[in-house]
């Protein structure tokens, strides 16, 4: 082969990444081998090569190439709520989700029952399934997990922590869809609370609180908890992670009490052997919206219960005094969750992604020319339609554009073409919009942000034009561009 495969990786948050742990633990085999990279999602689409990688590995279901690529998804934890297919309020069309898994190649899996109850929700093949373990769990054996939760918040250091750690209600990609019937007045959803009684109780046994709410609900959430900021009671953030550049799974280690709902938090948990506590206050409302995967509840959830502070400081009470309180039920749990109980998953899953490419090495061969043929054959068409454009030949252009876009998709070179057919066509509005829109998708394309300035400058909106034209200079490299554009900006200034 002319160069080496590129795998894609996605990365939607901090908050237990399976693709950050395949990285941080990037075997050096795989390094020489293959070109990775680690995208976050919000910023994939802004890299030119994304589109061309031979190997897409996800964690959310965030991209899986239909065009003859190696598709790769890891998931996000071990299911026990119903999810997709098994969503009693799921809207997607079942169609929808068919597809997605058929296009996927190797789905990572923690064991056979997990590959029972994802097939059950997303209708894939056995085949499909690797029982690897999952790469964000290698992270919870780590030595450093202490040091790491101090760094971030100085206040536990020598302190025992409990960590908070509810399921998702409300999304914010779906807000209309709410689970269960949680009230909002306090992070437990209990009736009655008192912050202050349980800060105290919290200082007199030297117990730090960490609470961490789910990504989706941190916007809808944290302002309704600011009054929290008690003694003993902290947040634990996705902005704190980002700020030291650090996965949940790396400080998780230092928790030596977990408290949930019904997040799947806990199963990965069961690694440690240490107690749990569930605070299901809406349990029934949680079945009939949502739904379980896995029922009895109570048997598939190897803690105490707690319904109100009453029980929940009862519950740590008895944990402080007997540790080993429900570890026959975590351990009857941990090999039907577990068939691995180290910390080599990432070794594991990188193994089989390497194993999968050797076998098909002919055919991914094959795809990788097919592809570099293809966007040399759409640069091509690209430039026959500026041609076109530069002859003034706009109709021409316009369904050369749309026969382009039935086979590919719409780069940043798109969206220029699009906006100079605007221009040409004396739609200096529309050709604006198109470029802010291009912008939108595209925020660090250089060209886009020069073309929407001289746009501008063309509709005579001038102190518009300038501050484009001087945000293109802070992202260009082209000596004789950036010169130019400081003559431009002189002369418009003027």
């Amino acid at each position: 082969m002319n160069e080496r495969l590129k795998i894609a990786m996605l990365m939607s948050s901090y908050s237990g990444s399976n693709t950050l742990a395949l990285q941080n633990n990037l075997p050096k085999y795989i390094e020489e081998k293959y070109e990775v990279i680690l995208h976050e999602l919000n910023s994939a689409h802004e890299h030119a090569d994304f589109y061309h990688s031979d190997v897409y590995i996800n964690t959310h279901g965030e991209y899986a190439s239909s065009q003859n690529k190696v598709n790769i998804e890891l998931w996000h934890g071990f299911p026990l709520k119903g999810m997709a297919l098994m969503d009693r309020e799921e809207k997607t069309d079942p169609a929808q989700i068919f597809d997605y898994w058929s296009d996927i190649n190797m789905i990572a899996s923690y064991s056979p029952l997990y590959n029972t109850l994802m097939n059950a929700c997303n209708g894939a093949r056995i085949e499909q399934y690797q029982i690897t373990g999952m790469p964000r769990n290698d992270a919870l054996f780590s030595n450093d997990s202490q040091t790491l939760l101090s760094t971030m918040i100085p206040e536990v250091k020598g302190k025992r922590v409990i960590f908070f750690m509810p399921t998702f209600r409300k999304s914010v990609v779906t807000p209309e869809k709410i689970d269960g019937k949680k009230t909002t007045s306090n992070v437990f959803g209990f009736e009655d609370f008192d912050p202050e009684q349980f800060a105290e109780f919290l200082s007199k046994h030297n117990l730090a609180f960490v609470v961490k709410l789910h990504p989706f609900e941190e916007s809808y959430f944290l302002e309704s908890f600011s009054d929290w900021n008690a003694q003993h009671i902290y947040f634990l953030t996705n902005d704190l992670l980002i700020k030291h550049q650090k996965d949940l799974y790396e400080v998780i280690g230092a928790a030596d009490f977990l408290i949930t709902d019904y997040s799947s938090i806990y199963f990965d948990y069961l690694l440690l052997d240490r107690p749990i506590i569930f605070t299901p206050i809406d349990l029934e409302e949680y079945r009939k919206t949502r739904g379980f995967l896995l029922e009895p509840y109570d048997y598939w959830t190897p803690g105490p219960k707690a319904f109100n502070q009453e029980q929940l400081v009862s519950y740590i009470t008895t944990y402080l005094e007997q540790p080993d309180w429900y570890s026959n039920e975590r351990k009857t749990l941990l090999p039907l969750i577990h068939t691995y109980t180290d910390n080599r998953s990432s070794e594991r899953v990188w193994r089989a992604v390497d194993k999968h490419i050797t076998e098909n090495i002919e055919k991914i061969s094959k795809q990788q020319q097919a592809t570099i043929e293809n966007k040399q054959l759409q640069e091509q068409v690209k430039q026959s339609i500026y041609t076109m454009l530069e002859q003034g030949e706009i109709m021409p252009a316009e369904e050369a554009l749309q026969q382009y876009l039935q086979t590919a998709k719409a780069d940043a070179d798109i969206f220029s073409i699009k906006s100079m057919i605007h221009l040409l066509a004396g739609e200096v509005k529309d050709a604006i919009a198109t470029l802010e829109k291009g912008i939108e998708f595209f925020p660090s394309n250089a060209d886009l942000v020069y073309n929407l300035a001289y746009m501008h400058e063309n509709d005579q909106n001038i102190p518009i034009a300038i501050s484009y034209y001087q945000h293109f200079l802070l992202m260009s490299d082209d000596v004789e561009l950036i010169q130019s554009t400081q003559h431009k900006i002189k002369e418009l200034s003027q």
